[in-house]
């Protein structure tokens, strides 16, 4: 104790730590970032704006008949095959089919149930990446993509959005150029193309002709294209509906015929959007049935299935969304029949088998679901208040968030966010800088960038904007 040699330090346990965890660790992973966001929105007496969670909506359907299988069936508890419950492989199969994604004999479809899509991001992109390989995705974007390719030995190539536009019509926009200059860069090493439409969190809706030349460009690079749809209902203009990146269909030039977009498209899906029902963790994965195989592989060494009862509810709740949607194109169908010329002769049989003709051959319609409208009142009300507040927003055209520029505040996102969940108004919002990529091809991350998820009850978005409205922080304080 008097100078001696101090004694040696406890062994560090990082040395068990593999480099890629370490890595994830050192770099402020999205999972610690978003650790912090929650505990900033359960601060006493704060409104979450924060995570995008939705606070209405859930599915009562799916909500009894998960109960009745818990209850009611003790199979229903135990292991569901890995790919999935058959009866939601089917009932998935059948709502595409219904909302308009019609069967395609020359691309064999198959669908994997996953625990998530966040699991289904994570399962495809080890399934597909090899280290050296790249993932092209927008940016700004779920920031789960980076950690994942980087996880699995990819290197993230970032495509960023352009402002254009003045407030209400300031919007987000992809020019296709820095889209092709990404491909182009990547030439040889680019092995997939993440598509977020509606895009997270920017709100951006790609058009169908956007859709397509972003479908054409992976054709001509020859990458797998994952179609992050999961938001496909959230969508603010009926007229308008999402196009689903499957159903489109693009040769890989003039000259050559390529392989189908569905050849090479990876959908995903969950019923955290769909139905609204985020704990549960049900997604999956539709695509071409080589690639699913590889998916399947990957999940069953993961997860091994999402829990059964939880599937048989989602089977519920699809099945009503198919009826419902094959209702519309029925009574479309037979509205379209009933103004075909008919002579005074037609039997009552005759009559049924014209409807029944139409109907198998008109297509299903993606439209947009209640919430959709809750949500698209929602960012109005708020992107008032943020106007009269000093802060200019964007006009999302889909998805759960409304993102702003605070920069006529004085003050950097991150400054913006605590002085509103720890001042006056108490609303937890989102810095935007974990979803940009600092080390990306742009390199300058924007610093006056928030989103806020406006997938809140009418009254609860009413709370915040009135908050908001009457308690300004930064330069517009009074």
């Amino acid at each position: 104790g008097d100078g001696g040699d101090a004694a040696p330090a406890p062994p560090s346990s990082a040395r068990f730590l593999s480099a890629t965890a370490r890595a994830q660790m050192e770099k402020q992973g999205a999972s610690q970032v978003w650790a912090e966001v929650t505990a900033l929105a359960r601060l006493p007496g704060v409104l979450d704006l924060g995570q995008g969670w939705p606070e209405m909506g859930a599915s009562e359907l799916a909500r009894a008949a998960a109960s009745e299988a818990m209850l009611s069936d003790e199979h229903s508890n135990q292991y569901s095959p890995s790919p999935g419950a058959p009866e939601l492989v089917n009932a998935i199969e059948r709502y595409y089919r219904a909302t308009g994604s019609l069967p395609d004999d020359s691309v064999e479809r198959e669908v994997l149930v996953t625990t998530s899509a966040t699991e289904a991001l994570y399962v495809t992109l080890q399934a597909l990446c090899d280290p050296g390989d790249e993932v092209v995705f927008l940016e700004p974007f779920f920031p789960w993509y980076k950690s994942h390719a980087r996880i699995f030995g990819a290197t993230p190539r970032t495509v960023r959005l352009r402002e254009e536009g003045v407030a209400p019509n300031k919007r987000f926009r992809l020019r296709l150029d820095d889209l092709r200059d990404a491909f182009v860069a990547g030439a040889g090493k680019t092995k997939a193309f993440i598509h977020c439409n509606p895009h997270n969190p920017t709100g951006l809706m790609f058009s169908e002709t956007e859709t397509k030349e972003i479908a054409r460009l992976c054709a001509e690079f020859d990458v797998v294209i994952v179609a992050d749809e999961v938001y496909e209902r959230c969508t603010f203009d009926e007229k308008t509906p999402m196009t689903r990146m499957a159903d489109v269909d693009v040769a890989a030039s003039d000259t050559e015929p390529g392989i189908a977009t569905r050849a090479r498209t990876l959908v995903v899906g969950t019923a955290s959007k769909l139905l609204c029902l985020s704990g549960w963790r049900v997604g999956w994965v539709v695509g071409p049935k080589p690639l699913i195989a590889a998916l399947k592989t990957i999940h069953a060494y993961s997860t091994f299935c999402a829990p059964t009862p939880l599937q048989l509810g989602v089977v519920a709740a699809l099945e009503k969304m198919a009826d419902d949607a094959d209702a519309a194109t029925r009574a479309r169908a037979t509205e379209s029949a009933s103004r075909s010329p008919t002579t005074t002769d037609v039997t009552s049989h005759d009559v049924s088998g014209r409807r029944e003709a139409a109907f198998a051959c008109t297509r299903g319609r993606l439209v947009p679901d209640a919430v959709a409208e809750i949500i698209a009142s929602n960012v109005a009300v708020m992107s008032r208040a943020l106007t009269d507040s000093g802060v200019t927003p964007f006009a999302p055209s889909g998805g759960y968030f409304l993102v702003a520029d605070v920069s006529d505040t004085g003050l950097d996102a991150t400054e913006y966010c605590f002085a509103l969940a720890t001042g006056p108004a108490r609303v937890a919002a989102v810095p935007m800088d974990v979803f940009f990529d600092a080390e990306g091809p742009a390199k300058d991350v924007p610093r006056n960038l928030v989103r806020f998820a406006v997938c809140k009850s009418s009254e609860t978005i009413g709370k915040c904007a009135e908050a908001i409205r009457n308690n300004p922080v930064g330069a517009a304080r009074k």
